[in-house]
C-alpha cells in the first residue's frame, strides 16, 4: 500500500512539474589535428587583434582557384563536390571530397582544382590577425 501511495504521489509531483524542452543535439569531429596536411605543425598568430575569418568558396568543373598561399591557419572543409590541390614546388597532389576536412600548410604555393562534373562547394576558415590578409594570390607578393 505504502509503494502504491509512493507512486502515486511520484506521478502526481511529474505531472504538476512544467514541461522543459527537451535538449536534441547531435554532434561529430570534422578534424582534430596539430599538424597541416604536409605534416608541419599548426601554428596561431601571435597578436591582440585575432580575427576569423570564414568564407565559402565555389568552383565550377574544368575550374581551379589560382596559385596562393595561406598566411594563417586555414581550416578547409569540402561540402560538395571534390578538390584536387596541387602544392608547389614539391607537386605533391591531395584529392579531398565531401565530407573531408583539412588544415592548409602555412606560406605554401597551392592551386584547388575541380576535376569532376558537379560544381565544388568549400568552407573556409582562417584564424588571422586583423588587417592583415589570410590568404595572398601569386602574383600579389606577400
Amino acid at each position: 500500500m505504502r509503494s502504491i501511495g509512493l507512486l502515486v504521489l511520484m506521478a502526481a509531483s511529474l505531472a504538476a512539474t512544467p514541461a522543459v524542452a527537451q535538449v536534441r543535439f547531435t554532434g561529430r569531429t570534422l578534424l582534430k589535428r596539430s599538424t597541416t596536411m604536409d605534416g608541419s605543425p599548426v601554428a596561431y598568430p601571435k597578436t591582440d587583434s585575432a580575427e576569423v575569418t570564414a568564407m565559402l568558396m565555389e568552383i565550377d568543373p574544368g575550374g581551379e582557384t589560382g596559385w596562393h598561399m595561406h598566411t594563417a591557419a586555414t581550416f578547409v572543409y569540402v561540402l560538395e563536390g571534390s578538390v584536387e590541390v596541387e602544392e608547389r614546388p614539391s607537386g605533391m597532389k591531395h584529392t579531398h571530397t565531401a565530407g573531408d576536412g583539412f588544415l592548409h600548410a602555412l606560406k605554401t604555393w597551392h592551386n584547388g582544382r575541380n576535376r569532376g562534373r558537379t560544381p565544388t562547394r568549400i568552407l573556409v576558415v582562417s584564424t588571422g590577425e586583423r588587417g592583415r590578409p589570410v590568404m595572398v594570390h601569386e602574383g600579389q607578393g606577400h
